[in-house]
């Protein structure tokens, strides 16, 4: 899945998940260019509350892309990784 942090560069910068890519919630052309053509592909968005990741997806969803899902919060995200005291 593309994983796409929906929040401010300064939010980004101060930390985001692995992987991420940024680009703000409100740049919907830029999250359609990065996604490309296939109206299918998962693409998994996140911001600080989900708030910001679901207006991203919902702009996405309207210009019918159609694999889009808001996975809420970086911290909820954050605490779903294992520790580096946990066992994998």
């Amino acid at each position: 899945a593309l994983v796409i942090d929906v929040r401010s560069e300064a939010e980004f910068q101060s930390g985001h998940l692995p992987g991420a890519v940024h680009v703000p919630y409100e740049d919907t052309d830029a999250l359609i260019e990065l996604i490309g053509p296939d109206s299918e592909r998962t693409v998994v968005l996140y911001c600080g509350s989900g708030r910001r990741a679901e207006n991203a997806k919902q702009a996405l969803e309207a210009e019918g892309f159609s694999g889009v899902y808001n996975a809420t919060g970086l911290d909820a995200l954050l605490a779903t990784q294992p520790q580096n005291n946990e066992v994998p």
